[in-house]
């Protein structure tokens, strides 16, 4: 039981050591990056950002159109059918509207970035940059 309890421990200390590191590291490269290679920095944010407001504007006109339902069946009861608009357009703005667009631009660009450097670590290509003498992690 103890010895189950030290493993685990132990295994946690390391991983948090590791994901340590690898954060101060990143945060030591990153003023770097800004200014030797603001061009792939301009365009990884447009491919993160400007490209996911597609999906988010359709997913907020769903949203919208459930909310105006949902809306006019209670308004309908208490002859206010008229404020419907105005209820969903509230609604989607103040409180859905950020959690909406928080959650499927971080699932978007998350799953973008991430697919990318699993392509390039199942190609080996993360490997052969460490041959060649070039720091993966400024690189990428």
């Amino acid at each position: 039981m103890f010895r189950d309890i030290y493993i685990s421990l132990r295994y946690f200390v390391t991983t948090f050591g590791a994901m340590t590191l690898f954060l101060i590291e990143l945060l030591r490269l990153t003023p770097q990056i800004f200014f030797t290679r603001f061009g792939l920095v301009v365009g990884q944010v447009y491919n993160a950002g400007a490209l996911s407001l597609v999906i988010i504007m359709v997913c907020g006109l769903f949203v919208g159109g459930v909310l105006g339902l949902q809306g006019y069946d209670n308004l309908q009861r208490f002859n206010a059918e008229d404020a419907v608009g105005t209820f969903a357009g509230f609604a989607l703005i103040k409180e859905l509207g950020p959690v909406i667009t928080a959650l499927l631009f971080a699932g978007r660009a998350g799953t973008a970035l991430a697919s990318e450097i699993g392509l390039m670590k199942a190609t080996d290509q993360l490997s052969a940059m460490e041959m060649m003498g070039v720091n993966p992690i400024r690189r990428v």
